[in-house]
């Protein structure tokens, strides 16, 4: 059985279902970013951080967290 994150909730593979005029469908729309971890540190954080909001604002899509939320991992 296989799980994913679905609206802030974990839920069955199974139970996702894609809306057709879903962008990142349709057309591949999305932000992509790696950040790196070294000795269980993460590298230039902040920078990954603001690229990927850029990114994301460059395609009108929202971030569900905000930078202060996520540097916290």
């Amino acid at each position: 059985m296989s799980y994913v994150l679905l609206n802030n909730q974990i839920t069955n593979r199974a139970n996702v279902k894609i809306d057709m005029e879903d962008r990142g469908y349709n057309f591949g729309d999305g932000v992509y970013e790696v950040i790196p971890i070294y000795e269980t540190k993460t590298l230039a954080m902040k920078e990954h951080l603001e690229r990927f909001a850029q990114s994301a604002a460059k395609l009108e899509i929202s971030l569900p967290y905000d930078q202060s939320t996520l540097t916290q991992f």
